[in-house]
């Protein structure tokens, strides 16, 4: 239930009909994280305390890395300790519901989405000290080089709509921080980098440095009482500029797993680098009037600026058709690139947004057989053929690099992140413009160094199979091949990795007798289930209905995983509760950095101002266009969900009155060729 103002923003109280219930069971959450190698394990506690005198329900929503592999829980009571056991998600829920109505004390572990969990407490009694263990393990890439460590601390606010969801978002409630923290939020790390570190930051928080050795570091926060409402980023970089190649394997009884990684040199000559082909796909439909074109003229003009003569490119725009600047790709030369920007020049928005044949005809205009075709989606993505546009990039990767590029105060990211994610690409998003720049540098820095492109690994007598991913992309000088799979013994042979460079075919060679370390962890067999799991579900969005779903849970079941369909679940022996009866908390959780939650937002709406943090995230700032705040419900895309933004309604074409909140015409605006509403189910609730 929304409270009054307190402070400069609302918060949720929690409501019991109970007296004496304790409103924040949770006493703190710590993360002790082990990185070896590319390699980061994980452990997470949480530990609840009932301080009131009354049994209670503790439920906590908290973020992860959309890339964790969560294997482990335990729950402590005293002196007991209860290991959890993996099982199907409405089994383990059903075994959690039946142990809170007997008045046994248990836990449940759910996903809740891909990157956030929640965790179920029951039968907390009065005094009692429950603490709560799992871990997770995840494999760090190095981008530009530097190692980016990342801790989620909170859940950030997510506008729910009428819109039937896929997975539903979980309800989260926001507490500002006055003069002491909710609950305690601690963070160590050790690194054990096998070579020196060049330098080791955190952007986010104060941090203490212990060195324990030269190649290894501890790192721990420095208290803060807002140290829980943001993410925790850390970074380093090696001091080493070689070639990092590297093959780390595990032995587990019948199956044994192995993680390569080939890194490219910190710096390259420009001799070493791929020619490039660029094809813009520039979304020009109604919605991109105004800001987001302007973004994407910046971004393509930028682009231009950079290339050499004997680079090529092309312009292919797209609304309820196509056109293109040329038939196919021409060379950068100056007269070429001056009639390319006039070109840009002159676009302008209309229609609809008809992606898919703008997409075919650019993956299938000539391939230059020595160059690195990089596709730019230049767009807000607001489809309905969302899995067709998949389907038909994963089954034509191999010859291209896709790019997603949203533009716009609310982009369609189910379709930016998932058309990288299929294309073997990088996704980034600007918000506004004054936060694009920053996003455009990256862009352009990051695709300006292909090195290697057709790549090709033979195995030779080194016995690999189903390794991940199964198309490797082009090599970038900002990004290494990393490949995991299983192996069978004997650990013998050579891994040969061959590609073209501008001037010759590369072969290099990974002798295992040189290269190859047996890693004691079990983290490996974890993230290649978790993999394989990924691979099932960009499977699933191919077909109709579940038709993954089995594999899903087997693989879950089987490498006691965290997944969509199966939860961890603890439950101790002893009846604690006798009367049965229980307080339900919802945990509330720190107001994150940067978000406030306005009077006139309902559930989970808020309003973004602009991040001040370090962390590196693709997305650019926080900040929204205050010239368009209000960004109403798109009717076509049903995976879209379009939040209210900043702090009044725009009083667009005079057919919405704020004071009486009430649409002053019957019809719906077209705004650009776009049809839209204004959610009015949310509008009934929303606060003075």
């Amino acid at each position: 239930m929304l409270a009054s103002n307190k402070g400069e923003s609302p918060y949720f109280d929690i409501i019991s009909d109970g007296t004496g219930v304790e409103r924040l069971p949770l006493l703190r959450t710590s993360a002790n994280v082990e990185i070896d190698g590319v390699i980061a394990d994980i452990k997470i506690t949480q530990v609840y305390v009932n301080t009131g005198d009354s049994p209670i329900e503790a439920i906590y929503t908290f973020p992860a890395s959309a890339n964790a592999a969560v294997h482990f829980m335990k729950m402590t009571i005293k002196d007991r300790v209860i290991i959890s056991k993996i099982t199907e998600k409405k089994e383990a829920e059903k075994i959690y519901n039946e142990a809170k109505s007997e008045g046994k004390s248990a836990s449940l572990l759910t996903e809740s989405r891909p990157n956030v969990f929640t965790m179920n407490v029951a039968n907390i009694m009065p005094g009692d000290t429950i603490e709560v263990e799992f871990k997770y393990a995840e494999i760090l890439v190095p981008k530009e080089g530097i190692y980016e460590f990342v801790f989620p601390a909170v859940v950030g606010p997510r506008f729910r709509s009428n819109i039937q969801e896929s997975e539903p978002t979980p309800n989260v409630e926001y507490k500002e921080i006055a003069d002491k923290e909710i609950y305690g939020y601690d963070v160590n790390v050790r690194i054990n980098a096998g070579v020196p570190l060049s330098f080791l930051q955190s952007e986010t928080h104060k941090i203490i440095v212990k060195n324990i050795n030269e190649n290894t570091k501890e790192v721990k926060l420095e208290y803060d009482i807002n140290n829980g409402n943001r993410d925790f980023v850390l970074q380093y970089k090696l001091r080493s500029k070689m070639i990092q190649t590297g093959v780390i394997m595990t032995e587990n009884g019948d199956e044994n797993f192995f993680l390569m990684m080939l890194q490219p040199p910190e710096r390259i000559n420009n001799a070493e680098i791929l020619p490039k082909e660029y094809i813009f796909l520039v979304d020009i439909s109604g919605s991109q009037i105004g800001t987001p074109l302007n973004i994407s003229k910046r971004l393509m003009t930028r682009v231009l600026d950079k290339l050499s003569n004997s680079d090529m490119f092309n312009i292919i725009v797209f609304s309820d058709s196509l056109s293109y600047l040329y038939a196919e790709s021409e060379y950068a030369t100056e007269d070429n690139i001056e009639s390319a920007k006039e070109y840009i020049e002159k676009l302008n928005t209309e229609g609809g947004t008809n992606i898919l044949d703008a997409l075919k005809y650019a993956m299938n205009t000539r391939t230059h057989s020595d160059y690195s075709k990089i596709i730019a989606v230049l767009t807000d993505g607001f489809v309905e053929n969302e899995i067709e546009t998949f389907k038909y990039v994963n089954e034509n990767l191999n010859k291209v690099n896709i790019f997603g590029f949203g533009i716009g105060a609310s982009v369609n990211r189910y379709y930016i992140d998932g058309l990288a994610r299929v294309g073997l690409g990088e996704s980034f998003f600007a918000l506004n413009q004054s936060n694009a720049d920053s996003l455009i540098k990256e862009f352009v820095k990051y695709t300006a160094s292909p090195i290697m492109k057709d790549i090709q690994i033979d195995y030779g007598d080194f016995w690999a199979s189903e390794t991940f991913p199964e198309k490797i992309p082009d090599l970038f000088a900002e990004r290494p091949i990393i490949v995991i799979g299983k192996w069978k013994k004997p650990m013998k042979g050579t891994i040969v990795v061959t590609g073209k460079t501008p001037e010759q075919e590369l072969h290099t060679n990974v002798p295992l007798d040189k290269f190859g370390t047996l890693y004691t962890g079990e983290g490996l067999k974890y993230l290649w289930a978790r993999k394989k799991i990924e691979l099932y579900s960009d499977l699933a969005i191919f077909s109709k209905g579940e038709e993954y779903k089995d594999q899903i849970t087997d693989l879950g079941l089987n490498y006691s995983l965290l997944t969509k369909y199966t939860s961890f679940v603890a439950v101790d022996s002893e009846i604690r509760n006798q009367t049965g009866a229980i307080n339900v908390v919802n945990q509330p959780v720190p107001q994150p950095q940067g978000v406030s939650t306005s009077a006139g937002m309902v559930g989970s709406m808020s309003v973004r101002s602009a991040y001040t943090g370090g962390s590196s995230s693709r997305t650019s700032g926080g900040s929204y266009d205050m010239e368009n705040p209000l960004m109403p419900t798109y009717e076509r895309p049903p995976v879209y969900i379009g939040p209210v933004l900043g702090m009044s309604f725009y009083n667009m074409d005079n057919k919405f009155d704020y004071n009486s909140r009430t649409l002053l015409s019957g019809e719906l605006p077209k705004v650009n060729g776009h049809s839209y509403h204004y959610g009015l189910t949310y509008l009934q609730h929303l606060g003075s």
